[in-house]
Formats: C-alpha cells, structure tokens, sequence
C-alpha cells in the first residue's frame, strides 16, 4: 500500500464520520448484507476485524456488537477450526432483501399520476404514501376507492409548495447533502480504484452503501420519486451506482485471501 492510497482512504474515513459516531451493529448489517445477502453466504471474524479496524471501531465494540445481533436473532455464528464465521438469519436475510433493490438499484421509475385522499378518520399511512395532516395522505398512482375517503388526482407539475413543506422529515435534507459531500470526497480515489488495496476498495465500498442506506431508508420509497431532483437523492443515487461499479463486491472468502497474502 503507498503512503498516497493510505493518505486519501483516511482522509475519506474521516471524511465520512464527519463529527459523529458510528453505530457498530449497524456497520455489521452493512457489511455482512453486502459481502453475504444469500443463505449460506459467510464473512469469517478475521474478515469483521479487519474492516472495524480499518475505520477505528476496537474489537471489544465489535464483539459487543455481535453478540448483539446474535441475541436479537439477525445473524448466526458457527465455528470452524480457531476461527467463527458469520451470516445473516432468515430473519436478516428477509430484512436484507427487503431493502436491497431501493439500495442498489442504478435508477428509480417515474411517477406521473399522484392522489391526494382524505380520510374519514385519521389513520397510519401505508408504505406508499405520506402523511400531509392528520386525516389527509398523499400517494402516487391513481386514487383508491372506498366509501370512507374522497380523493383527488393530479400530476407532479401541480403539487404545490406547501405540499412540499407538509412532507419534508426533519434533517433529511441536510443528511442528503452530507451523504454528498461523503461521495464528493470520494471522485479522486474512484478515478484510480484498480489501484487500491483489497481492504481500501472493500472498505469504501461498504462506508458508501452504509451511509445511503442509513439515510434512505429514513424515508418512504414515495419521498424519493417525489422529491428526488429537489432534494438532492437523485445525485446521490446516481453517484452511488458509481460507486458500485468501481468497487465491486467482495465476498468474504475472497476478501480473507486478499488479505492474507
């Protein structure tokens, strides 16, 4: 590894923690519905170790962590030889996949018809729809029909602003605008990713869909086909996918031999 590589990934690493902490077991469901998101998929504790070190978690906070995980019923361990090797539950793995396609997925599909509907008591919006006051949802598509709501259907271009100023969730759009300068930083060491070290690439890979995921699944999949352009999630999605391509996935044996030799 030369002092340069070295140099930009701790810049980048300290980049990304931008002044706050990062939650270890979430950094394990990253990592391990990254490097193993199929049933029988493993990733070692030698492999664990190596990427929470290389952004400073200590092993202590790690074993925390996945004894955590193992208590809550998200991943299993076995052993083999001196060595443990994890995976992902059925549980996680429904979780995983459940999510997968809004994290990888290179682009979105427009919506073109919206509804506003206006219940008869307030309720809990669904997955595809978001709350404007308390009895009143906006959702995409063409308008349900029931007797206990009255709906009204317009296109994007007719959305007005205070609709806009309804839905927005609180920080979301500066989360956006960290998560791009997380992706900003990035550009010069994507421009010559063959030439970084298997834990570097592996390492940046997984800090990239850590943070998009964490900020993306803060919102329902509406906001995004919604609001994307405006609030900046269309230029992260876009320079996401960039990165995936750069960096592609490891597995965990395939990292463990990178590492090893």
């Amino acid at each position: 590894m030369d002092a340069q590589t070295t140099t930009d990934t701790d810049h980048l690493i300290a980049t990304f923690f931008g002044g706050s902490e990062i939650k270890v077991w979430s950094y394990l469901t990253t990592i391990l519905g990254d490097m193993a998101p199929n049933p029988g998929d493993e990733v070692s504790g030698l492999v664990l170790s190596a990427l929470t070190e290389r952004i400073g978690i200590k092993p202590q906070a790690m074993r925390v962590a996945l004894h955590r995980l193992k208590n809550d019923g998200w991943i299993t361990a076995r052993r083999e030889g001196r060595q443990s090797r994890y995976s992902l539950s059925e549980t996680g793995l429904r979780q995983t996949h459940a999510a997968s396609h809004r994290i990888y997925a290179p682009q979105i599909d427009p919506v073109s018809r919206w509804h506003v509907i206006i219940a008869k008591q307030p309720g809990i919006p669904s997955q595809d729809q978001l709350p404007l006051a308390p009895n009143i949802f906006l959702g995409s598509g063409h308008a349900p029909q029931g007797d206990a709501t009255f709906c009204i259907e317009f296109n994007r271009d007719t959305i007005p602003p205070w609709v806009v100023d309804a839905t927005e969730l609180d920080g979301l759009k500066q989360a956006y605008a960290n998560l791009k300068r997380f992706l900003s930083a990035m550009q010069p060491l994507l421009e010559n990713a063959d030439r970084l070290p298997p834990l570097d690439a592996a390492t940046i890979r997984l800090l990239t869909v850590h943070e998009w995921r964490r900020v993306l699944l803060r919102h329902a999949p509406l906001v995004e086909t919604l609001f994307g352009q405006d609030w900046g999630i269309t230029q992260c999605r876009n320079e996401c996918a960039a990165v995936f391509k750069h960096l592609p996935r490891h597995t965990g044996a395939e990292l463990a031999q990178a590492i090893s030799t």
